[in-house]
């Protein structure tokens, strides 16, 4: 079994750096390829895109353009109100089929919002690069 995470001293410098499954994440040729994150990592986390959309129950999804078609889809949180004022509850978001499983569905240059609650709700969004993106 690979090593896959190294908190610590690595390579000259103090890390975090997660290896994909099935490659050492102790290699220091390791192509970034085959790593998820590398806290050296310039544009990991970066947000390029925020915004909020308010939306009725049993409305059509909403879709959210990205501006860019990325080399795979970016990190994307995603938060709803909630009854209680000044209260956010986080949204889960996937790639399986839209709105079966996941209320936020991923693609390279979009993601859909499903809304089956009975209130009109709000939500908050933030769009992060990824390192391959």
């Amino acid at each position: 079994m690979a090593n896959r995470v190294v908190l610590g001293a690595f390579d000259g410098t103090y890390v975090l750096r997660c290896s994909r499954p099935g490659y050492n994440v102790l290699s220091t040729g390791l192509p970034v390829e085959r790593l998820s994150f590398d806290s050296r990592w310039d544009e990991v986390g970066n947000i390029m895109l925020t915004g909020s959309i308010t939306r009725a129950s049993g409305a059509s999804p909403t879709r959210v353009n990205f501006g860019e078609t990325l080399s795979q889809a970016p990190v994307v949180f995603v938060f709803r109100s909630t009854d209680t004022p000044n209260r956010w509850q986080p949204v889960q978001a996937g790639f399986v089929r839209p709105g079966v499983t996941s209320p936020v569905y991923l693609r390279p240059d979009h993601f859909l919002l499903y809304h089956e609650d009975t209130l009109t709700r709000t939500f908050v969004y933030a769009v992060c690069r990824n390192p391959y993106g």
